[in-house]
């Protein structure tokens, strides 16, 4: 962990270098029209207002008794926030993370997506586009496109929004269609390793009474990360590589004040290398390269058709949200990060996946809402949900000098390209050790409720209600009945829950509020994909939350300086996790009984002399989990083993591994493995997350300008599984600084940019994973030094 003075010395080196850096935290004004790019023109006088959604409710950002954090489109441009992934740094307590080279998973305070391994499980932290539920967290994948701004609301939303959102929620508002004429923008990016970035949108009246608006986005780059070893490629095979696309229409049909139709039609694809993941005991020490020998590769496609109506009665306002989403993503990840020669060294098994994902999802809500202005305000809305998602997974793998198997000699579950099928047959001689398919249908739906009532001018009461059914099947099929005949598992379950929400929030001057809450949230459970666990249930439970917050959000010195401030405490029941199984390979989703989960927030936003701006944030929290369990982690399941093998060799381990059942000796000795998690923290907690970001602004003549601005992120490091920060399973901590500079030639004209993003070329890691089926940690790293140089025209 850096020392406070080496974080003052890297801080006070970049102020003196007069850079610029992304702005976080209470960011830049949510931009109406096309005016992304030249957010940047500073107003001295005041603070801007930045009108938020917040819960359902169009609401100035120092009024939400919420806690949320609001990015816009040009705080997005600056920071090159291309994806949510890119989110890390931006959000007070927000740390995002991936794994087997396609997940992501979103954790909150703590409270997060722990099992990426497991399908069926849902996500914690909801997402969604103009407050459509986006259902299947690898929607993830897709970048963003058009963004007016994004919000992040932190705490469960267990009342208003969303299907599950224990741990908070991601709300990103794209630009819609207006009717008040035509305009657009044009960005070309270049920057380093070949980057090429094109966006363009278009907002185009047909009538007095319909618009369209048509966005675009293509992003190219080469990967940041070598992949050393794969055969046929001389230079190397690059990982982390950017090859998308994206596009939306939305239509608009407004015949007059009181009704409006918004169709949206939205297709988003990737043709992408495998992400990396360097594994820690990787022999090469360059963090950028990996003793890889397989050319993972990623397809992923996302289509989401869409629509909302809305209707102004006299005194409540109708809306109806539909929508049709389907995901498709396919491809193979090297599990380990290594190459078969590695791996004979240091006798560990050698294997790759090929997985398939098909997500298909129907959304539909419809809530009536108050106008503002009375003693109450209120709405009222029902949700359902109706998904069904298929998976398959070919799985191979190889101990050195092991036989072949009698498996099935190639991938036959994807129908994957003739140079992958080579490489499987050369390296793996038809070594098939895991296979299965599964398909899990979820319906849900879910009616709710939620007043404020105004007591007076300044105090509000809120209180707010949530009656959640959730039914899910999942069916579990070995499908090759290579290992297990006749092995297919039918299991469902069916979970409700009321959720609730009590607020009150006073008003001890025009610019300075308190607020105070206290909330739930619930998350459903699922099945496991395992076929014969003995520990881990087929069946894992619904996770629950029950959130204390207090808080204030202040305006001073005639608003030139925001601070605003929150502490909460939570009680999570149930929390899943991946778990690894007495079994071999049998692990899936298991639950906690109690973690406890506290901190405290803060975010600041100050006009300085000098054309100066400061914006910062930082999060202090802890938590531990506060019941006795007991479980199998990684590394101490691996251990038993190989002391199986040093008591009766490889043959009787080999014969024992995957037969679903172990052996009594075997078993034992992973038995005596298991720990007591009790009074471990909870995965992806960092105790400090940090931000800091000084802008200048320089007016230059003719209403141009140069804005130049410098960042700084820390994040201390965390444990990544249940089992403490061990030396596996310890994300490290990172210091990262950021530049930006911005010549703005007449404010909605055009302008040139330039960012300089990890300005020290650190070799900051930015997340880690545990295999808890037996398997490696990983980890991937920050890209080095980039530059990127954009051109935005707006017309």
């Amino acid at each position: 962990m850096p020392t406070c003075r080496g974080i003052l010395t890297v801080a006070t080196t970049l102020f003196i270098m007069g850079s610029a850096a992304p702005q976080v935290g209470i960011a830049g004004p949510a931009p109406t029209a096309d005016t992304t790019a030249t957010a940047g023109a500073a107003d001295f006088d005041a603070l801007e207002s930045i009108t938020v959604v917040a819960q359902k409710q169009n609401i100035d950002l120092q009024k939400a008794a919420v806690s949320i954090t609001a990015l816009s489109g040009a705080t997005l441009a600056e920071s090159n926030i291309v994806t949510p992934l890119d989110l890390n740094g931006q959000v007070p307590g927000l740390v995002i993370t991936t794994s087997e080279g396609f997940n992501r998973s979103v954790s909150i305070r703590g409270i997060g997506f722990n099992v990426p391994q497991d399908d069926s499980a849902q996500t914690s932290v909801s997402y969604h586009e103009d407050g459509i539920y986006i259902a299947y967290p690898v929607a993830l994948n897709s970048g963003f496109l058009d963004v007016d701004h994004v919000e992040v609301l932190r705490g469960p939303q267990g009342t208003v929004f969303g299907q599950n959102s224990i741990g908070g929620t991601i709300n990103v508002i794209s630009k819609q269609p207006t009717l008040d004429g035509v305009h657009g923008y044009v960005d070309v990016g270049v920057g380093s390793r070949d980057l090429i970035h094109t966006s363009a949108a278009l907002n185009l009246p047909l009538s007095e009474t319909f618009a369209i608006r048509m966005a675009y986005d293509q992003n190219y780059q080469h990967g940041y990360v070598t992949a050393t070893a794969v055969p046929g490629y001389k230079g190397g095979y690059d990982l982390n590589n950017q090859n998308n696309v994206h596009g939306r229409i939305q239509a608009l049909w407004q015949p007059g004040d009181d009704l409006s139709v918004l169709l949206r039609a939205e297709y988003a694809q990737a043709r992408q290398h495998e992400a990396a993941g360097k594994n820690i005991t990787d022999p090469d020490t360059d963090p950028w390269h990996e003793s890889s020998d397989w050319p993972g590769r990623l397809i992923y496609n996302q289509q989401l058709a869409g629509a909302t109506i809305t209707y102004n009665f006299a005194a409540a306002t109708l809306k109806v949200l539909s929508s049709n989403q389907e995901v498709n993503q396919r491809g193979s990840v090297n599990e380990d990060g290594l190459s078969l020669a590695v791996e004979s060294v240091t006798f560990q098994p050698h294997d790759v996946e090929y997985f398939l994902h098909n997500s298909k999802n129907i959304t539909e809500e419809v809530d009536l809402s108050s106008k503002p202005g009375g003693p109450f305000d209120w709405i009222v809305g029902a949700f359902y949900l109706k998904s069904r998602l298929t998976v398959g997974y070919d799985q191979y793998n190889v101990y050195p000098g092991e036989g072949v198997y009698p498996g099935n000699p190639t991938p036959d579950l994807l129908h994957v390209s003739t140079p992958d099928v080579a490489i499987t047959n050369a390296i793996y001689s038809g070594l098939l050790y895991f296979q299965n398919v599964g398909v899990e249908d979820r319906e849900s739906w879910s009616g709710y409720g939620q007043t404020t009532y105004h007591v007076n001018d300044a105090l509000r009461l809120t209180a707010g209600l949530r009656y959640t059914h959730d039914h899910n099947t999942t069916l579990f099929d070995d499908y090759y009945n290579l290992f297990y005949p006749n092995t297919s598992i039918f299991l469902g379950q069916t979970a409700t829950k009321l959720t609730y929400r009590v607020a009150a929030d006073y008003d001890l001057t025009p610019v300075n509020l308190a607020y105070v809450s206290v909330s739930t949230g619930f998350k459903p459970g699922g099945g496991n994909i395992s076929n014969s666990p003995a520990v881990v249930p087929f069946q894992f439970q619904p996770e629950t939350i029950t959130a204390f917050e207090i808080g204030s959000k202040n305006s001073f010195l005639q608003k030139k300086l925001n601070v605003n401030l929150s502490a909460f405490f939570y009680q999570d029941k149930n929390m899943q996790f991946q778990a690894e199984d007495l079994i071999n390979f049998q692990g899936g989703v298991d639950n906690i009984p109690h973690v406890n989960v506290y901190g405290l927030e803060g975010e600041i936003a100050a006009l300085l002399p000098y054309n100066l701006r400061l914006d910062g944030n930082f999060t202090f929290e802890k938590g531990r989990i506060t019941s006795h369990f007991n479980a199998l982690d990684n590394d101490a399941g691996t251990a038993a083993n190989n002391q199986f093998i040093a008591l009766y060799g490889l043959p009787a381990y080999l014969a024992v591994a995957f037969n679903g059942v172990g052996s009594p000796a075997l078993n034992a000795l992973r038995q005596a493995a298991y720990k007591d998690v009790y009074g471990n923290a909870p995965p992806s907690l960092p105790e400090v997350i940090a931000s800091l970001n000084l802008t200048h602004t320089l007016p230059l003549a003719e209403g141009s300008s140069l804005m130049s601005r410098v960042a700084l992120q820390y994040r201390s490091d965390y444990a990544d599984t249940i089992f403490g920060k061990t030396p596996t399973y310890t994300a490290p901590s990172y210091v990262m600084s950021n530049l930006y500079f911005d010549y703005i030639y007449k404010p909605g004209s055009w302008d040139v940019s330039l960012a300089v993003n990890n300005v020290f070329d650190r070799a900051a890691v930015q997340s880690r994973f545990t295999n808890q089926f037996g398997g490696e940690t990983t980890q991937q790293y920050f890209p080095p030094r980039s530059l990127v140089l954009s051109f935005h025209y707006q017309f």
